[in-house]
Parts: structure tokens; sequence; C-alpha cells
């Protein structure tokens, strides 16, 4: 046995991590979960996206949303009946006039939208268009429900947390779901229905 002196070995060079093209990133997975979309010729599972992210749009933007109008009501004054006596004709002309000038900013944004209705189209259309085409359906409902909530917010900012049928926060996003209901079945409602 020779006793050699023992060279030293180069120590093995580190392995990169795992890329993010390793595994499937939020881009990927928002891509199959659109081509799943896309896939399902019912309509089905794109209705309920609709009312789940609507619901939760609802929830989330409800104070935010509820601001414009309530600046707009803050502007135009806090009015009230309270002197009028209950059960007479002016009582009821006092309650009707509040009543108008409550609405006057729900009604002033709701003028706001109309009038800029066809830039709004022009948006959607640029944004659909990028969008991958399982994507393309929400579109609409979504902006529905967004800008129904930003008038249904402010005339109902005092009472958001009441509940009836559904809770009243959660109801813009039934005008997502009915929007999205005219757009994918009203066609083929109205040929099995002619005469309705």
């Amino acid at each position: 046995m020779t006793d050699r002196p023992s060279t030293p070995q180069p120590a093995p060079e580190p392995q990169p991590a795992a890329t993010t093209s390793d595994s499937p990133g939020l881009g990927d997975s928002l891509n199959r979960f659109f081509a799943m979309l896309q896939r399902d010729t019912s309509g089905a599972l794109s209705l309920l996206v609709i009312l789940v992210v609507g619901v939760l749009l609802s929830y989330i933007l409800w104070v935010p949303f509820a601001q414009p109008t309530e600046i707009v009501n803050d502007i135009v004054g806090d009015k009230n009946c309270a002197a009028k006596q209950p059960g007479t004709g002016e009582m009821r002309t006092c309650a009707a006039t509040v009543a108008a000038w409550k609405m006057v900013g729900p009604l002033g944004i709701g003028v706001a939208v109309f009038v800029l209705r066809k830039h709004l189209a022009k948006w959607i259309t640029k944004l659909s268009a990028s969008l991958h085409p399982g994507a393309r359906p929400l579109v609409g409902p979504l902006l529905a429900t967004l800008l129904f909530l930003l008038v249904w917010a402010g005339s109902h900012a005092s009472t958001g947390g009441q509940t009836g049928i559904i809770p009243q926060k959660a109801f813009p996003a039934i005008i997502g779901v009915y929007t999205y209901v005219v757009v994918r079945y009203g066609p083929a409602l109205q040929q099995k229905m002619p005469t309705f």
C-alpha cells in the first residue's frame, strides 16, 4: 500500500431550485379553469362562478361603492318629516318628498353610468378580447353586478345588514346572474316560446 496524498474532490455543484415553469403558476391554473368553463356546454359552471364572485364583490365593495351616493346625498342635505303630524296629507307629501330627495344620489349615479355606457362598452370589448375565451362570458354579468352595486349600495347603505329572501348585500349578484341567464339562454328560450 502506498501512501498517496489525497487530492481534494470538487464540491458538487448546487442544483437550481425548481422554477415556476416546472410547477403550474396562477396563470396556468386560471387558464385551465377558464378552459373548463369554456368546455361546460350547459353554462351552469359559469353561472355558479358569477353568483359566487358577484356575492364576494358585493360584500367586499359595499362600503366603498356606497360612498359616491352618500356624498351626493350629503350635498343635497338630509330632509325629514319629524315636525309633521302622522297620518295627515302633509305628512304623506313630506314623506314622498324625502323619498325623492333620498333617490337623488342613486339616480345621479345611474344617469352617469347611462351617459358613460358607450365608453364602458368600448372598455368591455377591449378587456374581453384580451381574456381567455372561457372568461369572456363572465365580464358582462360581473360588470352588471358592479354597476348595480354602485347604485344599490348607496341607496341601501343604512340597511346593508338586513336580510329578506336574500341578504341586502348579496342582491347585486342576482343582477349578474340574471344578466348571464338572459345573454346565455335568452335566444333559446325565445325560440321555444315564440308567443311569450
